[in-house]
């Protein structure tokens, strides 16, 4: 039976009480500046919520009716045996929540209220959960806890709340494994991946590392065509004296979605990115194309899952590292008018002549009897430009609009990986750093609202879906002849 209206107020009558409290001072109060009434209502309002809430979860307590069993992923059958309690750290402060315990003998006790107010395993409340996992991928682990100081009512310590980021970090991939259609008008779908080095513990290093891992970093996003010719991209990149015309506004990504991991391979992460393409392309309408620094696994393994699913892919080569490249070997050359030949060079290389290029830069070094190190810069240059030549197209590139830079996948470095990981002293586990990257992309991506949702009810599944209850029967009298059976 429910308690009555008058049964329920009593639940809420130390709130009611709180809130007198606050009002009556406010009125009494009358030199109370408007600071001084917001700093008095941020920490006794607050305590007034905690309150509520805890009155809140006493009301549920009252209302939960015993149940004939419970029977869980054990099918074993549990009888209800007496009431426990336990706490929960919510964001308003601590609580304690008092339900009914189902036994048997040798095995766990279960909670039918736990399950149906979805409590999380751990003493923390999914609201203190989101503000550690939100913060913590914007600011070390330190300010995000000075911070909940300052914000919330709950405390974390500092091992927990990193437990509470791995913990919640679980059904990444799993929530982008799902079926999202991304609409997108842009007929360019882009694929960039690029490393970056983070600094670990010893412990999780092997010995052919030195102090760091790298983290793999890929984005996914569409884009509109933007046609140019060689001259203007090498314009733009060596703005002379001249005045420049107004340059074209250039599109910019559309549904771009960023990641980095540490665990997974690149073989896993180029299937990752695959799988992303075919939400937003799932008809393979759109010209797909990969942006590349020169890695040679990573090539490999956009090649092989391309050809494995069938689809068609131009992969292209980053032309700015092209030009670091040219830029390098010109000074190991030393020519005279250095801005002069490298424009030229690099004019060359995007109306499709780098083998000229090449076999230009070994000619000269050549003619110049370089040797040592400037020799061996000119031959890295020479290489690179001969290796990568498939992938070097930029005159047909530009006349279909493609991208030849990877801006994108370096902002998204940055961000995802340097910004947070690099600080000065900062040393990473495999676990924790992994779980931070995953946190910062759902923040980049303005997925965590979305992820948290389904993080919860995947949390419900794991915790509580084999958990079986059965009501107690009774019996009800019918034309004072007949019994009839109805769960209540």
């Amino acid at each position: 039976m429910k308690p009555c209206q008058k049964e329920i107020a009593k639940f809420f009558l130390e709130s009611h009480l709180k809130f007198e409290a606050l009002c009556n001072h406010l009125t009494d109060q009358q030199t109370l500046t408007h600071s001084e009434i917001e700093d008095y209502l941020w920490v006794e309002g607050r305590e007034l919520l905690r309150q509520m809430q805890q009155n809140c979860l006493e009301l549920r307590s009252a209302q939960e009716e015993t149940l004939e069993k419970v029977i869980g992923p054990d099918q074993v059958v549990r009888k209800a045996n007496r009431h426990h309690s336990r706490e929960l750290t919510t964001l308003f402060g601590k609580v304690k929540i008092k339900r009914k315990a189902y036994s048997a003998p040798g095995f766990r006790s279960l909670y039918p209220l736990d399950k149906t107010l979805n409590l999380p395993k751990c003493k923390y409340s999914y609201g203190i959960q989101a503000f550690l996992c939100s913060e913590s991928g914007l600011r070390s682990f330190d300010e995000t806890l000075r911070e909940m100081a300052s914000v919330v009512g709950g405390h974390v310590p500092k091992r927990q709340a990193e437990q509470v980021v791995a913990s919640a970090s679980q059904d990444f991939e799993k929530y982008y494994a799902q079926a999202i259609a991304i609409e997108t008008k842009a007929s360019i779908l882009v694929i960039s991946l690029d490393g970056k080095g983070i600094v670990m513990r010893p412990e999780d290093l092997n010995s052919e590392q030195y102090h760091k891992k790298m983290a793999t970093v890929s984005t996914v996003y569409c884009i509109a065509p933007f046609v140019r010719t060689p001259t203007e991209i090498v314009s733009s990149l060596h703005p002379g004296k001249t005045k420049q015309k107004e340059p074209e506004p250039r599109p910019k990504p559309q549904g771009k979605k960023v990641w980095a991991s540490l665990e997974s391979s690149v073989e896993q992460v180029v299937a990752h990115c695959f799988r992303e393409a075919q939400k937003i392309d799932p008809e393979r309408n759109k010209h797909r194309v990969a942006l590349v620094d020169g890695n040679l696994t990573q090539q490999r393994c956009l090649k092989r899952e391309a050809k494995r699913q069938g689809v068609s892919l131009t992969i292209i080569l980053d032309f700015i590292h092209v030009s670091e490249y040219v830029w390098t070997s010109a000074k190991a050359l030393n020519v005279e008018h250095l801005d002069v030949w490298v424009q030229d060079k690099l004019l060359k290389i995007l109306q499709g002549q780098s083998s000229l290029v090449a076999a230009a830069i070994r000619r000269r070094a050549t003619c110049q009897r370089l040797s040592g190190p400037a020799r061996k810069e000119a031959d890295n240059c020479a290489n690179y430009l001969l290796n990568q030549k498939a992938y070097m197209k930029y005159d047909q590139y530009l006349r279909q609009g493609f991208p030849i830079a990877t801006g994108v996948i370096e902002g998204a470095c940055r961000y995802l990986v340097k910004d947070r990981m690099d600080r000065t002293g900062a040393r990473w586990r495999i676990t924790g750093a992994e779980a931070v990257l995953k946190m910062r992309a759902l923040k980049c991506n303005e997925d965590f609202q979305a992820y948290w949702a389904f993080h919860q009810a995947q949390a419900f599944e794991r915790n509580y879906a084999d958990i079986n209850v059965f009501p107690k029967r009774r019996r009800l009298l019918l034309n004072n002849d007949y019994e009839m059976d109805y769960a209540s």
